[in-house]
């Protein structure tokens, strides 16, 4: 774990600094094409009747330790999520948790559900 500006503590039990707050099961890729670390996450909110919003949320890094403000995934202009969502590699080799291209997927399910996969593309937006 994390500690205190370095990985010195015991995975289990031991010490930790958060460098990801207000995230739920945090998973990160790295992307090549973009040349940084990628953190999905089920945005925490303690003001909500839930706690966990079920809004998938993402923050981009490149030292894994200093991550960008969290961005709201949406689809149609409205939050988009489940309660647990990861990030994958959708190419038939390799990692996966390494994007080799701008295409790759979402798994996405809650408690005792299936887990659905939903394929992505990102594309630059024109200004």
């Amino acid at each position: 774990k994390y500690y205190d500006g370095a990985f010195c503590e015991a995975g289990n039990l031991g010490r930790e600094t958060a460098i990801a707050k207000n995230s739920w099961h945090a998973r990160v890729v790295y992307s090549e094409t973009l040349g940084c670390y990628i953190m999905s996450s089920v945005r925490v909110n303690p003001t909500s009747a839930k706690i966990v919003d079920d809004e998938m949320q993402v923050c981009t890094s490149t030292d894994m330790l200093h991550w960008s403000e969290p961005m709201l995934v949406k689809q149609n202009d409205k939050a988009w999520g489940n309660h647990y969502v990861a990030i994958v590699n959708s190419d038939k080799q390799g990692q996966p948790y390494v994007l080799t291209s701008d295409e790759f997927g979402i798994l996405s399910n809650h408690n005792a559900t299936d887990v659905t996969y939903y394929p992505v593309k990102l594309v630059k937006k024109e200004i």
